[in-house]
């Protein structure tokens, strides 16, 4: 049993509420079709992960056609994008970069948190939120990780 899919993708790729997929998790079975990721905090917060069985499930048991769950299963694969920070705002939630795909060059707006540690020139590994980039990882110091 592989767990890939998270909850939260999931609901937004087949385009259903978090409590539409909570109710189809009630009838699913834990463990076969999915599993809480345990962590430190309270069992109620543990994140939840659906198996290829479990999307396989709720197509079934919501009729959905095959190339619908293909899409949804390449879609929630995991992509690495790198950017390099190319600049700064005023604004301190929005960097400057450029997004490094093959030979080309794109310059993009990327969210953080706060971007006084990052510096130019650094490269930032990011990922793509609906149609906003966000920076997946942010450095403890400036200019390192």
């Amino acid at each position: 049993m592989e767990l890939k899919h998270k909850e939260g993708d999931l609901s937004r790729l087949l385009g259903l509420s978090r409590a539409e997929l909570k109710e189809l998790r009630g009838r699913a079975l834990e463990g076969k079709h999915w599993a809480r990721i345990a962590n430190s905090a309270k069992k109620q917060l543990w994140p939840v992960k659906w198996t290829d069985e479990g999307l396989e499930w709720i197509r079934k048991d919501m009729n959905l056609e095959v190339e619908l769950v293909k899409e949804v299963e390449a879609a929630v694969e995991v992509r690495e994008f790198i950017g390099v920070v190319s600049g700064k705002y005023r604004n301190t939630r929005i960097i400057a970069c450029i997004l490094e795909s093959g030979r080309n060059r794109v310059p993009i707006n990327v969210m953080v948190k706060d971007s006084k540690n990052f510096v130019v020139g650094m490269r930032v590994p990011l990922r793509k939120d609906l149609d906003r980039w966000v920076a997946a990882k942010h450095p403890r110091f400036g200019g390192k990780w």
